[in-house]
């Protein structure tokens, strides 16, 4: 995990729940903007699940996740560890993983929304493992005051290869609702397009 690791955190711990939009109804959600921006911005490409099945382990809580895209029917796996965080919120072993075919759907889906060209038959990763920064334990840490919404969780996914070089390192932002069942995948900048959707790619 590289020093720029906490470049922005602080920041955006003060912004939790700005950037999520709740609906009833069963589409995805994407692009919602963030106050202050237009829009027809090019930023901001997220998604909205509806949180179908949710199974535990002693390890983790797995979320299996679906909804419609376009009258495409989408979805992935998110494992996150019940443990192995520290005080500050930090922490290894969240896992996103394939539902099969509706995650190489989401795959394809993702890859038009963000604009970087995949292959028609390219899959998803059978499941790919991150860091990430669980942003209510970091904003209590930092602010030393009570969460706002407890039932909804905001993490921050960090990617890396295993060079030692920011260039391939991307970040996403996953916020799981369990009030609204919903678990949503909100993206950090678009300069992370590419490397996202090489990271959940089946190599």
């Amino acid at each position: 995990m590289k020093k720029s690791f906490f470049t922005g955190l602080v920041f955006f711990v003060l912004m939790i729940g700005s950037c999520t939009s709740k609906t009833n109804d069963d589409k995805v959600i994407i692009g919602q903007p963030l106050a202050g921006t237009e829009k027809d911005d090019d930023w901001g490409r997220d998604f909205k699940f509806h949180i179908r099945k949710i199974l535990k382990s002693d390890s983790y809580i797995s979320y299996q996740v679906d909804t419609l895209y376009h009258d495409k029917k989408i979805g992935l796996q998110i494992d996150i560890p019940k443990k192995n965080t520290a005080k500050n919120g930090l922490g290894e072993g969240i896992v996103l993983k394939t539902l099969g075919p509706i995650s190489d759907t989401f795959l394809i889906e993702l890859s038009k929304a963000y604009g970087i060209k995949v292959s028609s038959n390219q899959k998803f990763v059978k499941s790919i493992k991150v860091s990430f920064a669980d942003l209510n334990k970091f904003a209590k840490t930092v602010s030393r005051a009570p969460i706002e919404n407890p039932r909804e969780k905001t993490y921050k996914l960090f990617f890396e290869d295993d060079k030692e070089s920011d260039d391939g390192e991307a970040e996403l932002f996953i916020v799981v609702s369990e009030k609204d069942n919903s678990i949503a995948i909100n993206e950090k900048d678009e300069d992370y397009r590419p490397l996202i959707v090489k990271y959940l790619s089946q190599k």
